[in-house]
């Protein structure tokens, strides 16, 4: 989910026990009674930042995607794009390890206007789908996509697929 709030709980160890400015993003797991937070951590940037879809790989890493308006959202090395690609929004997709303490993979997605994550899933080889919405002309596509092209009007939808490492 979200917050506005410096005071969520985070556990010791966890990626990131600080508010990092307007909204952030929070990952929490708890047991299975509903009685214990096992781990829970922030995660985003300066702006606002918003968890849209989670989805836990084979191995119990947890992925989540969503929005970010930030420029400084946490990338990792070698991820697909590590820059804000502008326009009010970018998608962003995480992955972090079981316990919350590991951020292992980071990457925004998007292009020059508006773009948000509704969905995340992982197939059983690990690559990562996310789909959503986009209204920008230059959304990445690769080449052998079924539309390329930016079809106008309000929103036009988008399903990418990445690596478990989301590196391409």
């Amino acid at each position: 989910g979200w917050t506005e709030s410096s005071n969520f709980p985070t556990t010791p160890g966890a990626y990131d026990r600080s508010s990092n400015g307007d909204v952030d993003v929070f990952i929490s797991k708890l047991n299975s009674n509903l009685t214990t937070l096992l781990a829970s951590t922030y995660l985003g940037g300066s702006g606002y930042n918003v968890a849209r879809a989670i989805a836990i790989d084979s191995s119990g890493n947890v992925y989540v995607a969503g929005d970010t308006w930030s420029s400084n959202f946490p990338t990792t090395p070698g991820a697909y794009d590590r820059s804000f690609n502008g326009g009010g929004a970018d998608v962003f997709v995480s992955k972090l390890n079981s316990n919350l303490t590991q951020l292992l993979a980071s990457t925004y997605l998007g292009g020059s206007n508006q773009d948000e994550a509704l969905a995340l899933a992982i197939d059983g080889s690990g690559n990562v789908y996310v789909a959503g919405g986009t209204d920008s002309y230059n959304f990445p596509t690769t080449s052998e996509a079924y539309d390329r092209s930016y079809n106008g009007g309000n929103v036009d939808a988008f399903i990418s697929k990445f690596d478990a490492n989301l590196s391409k």
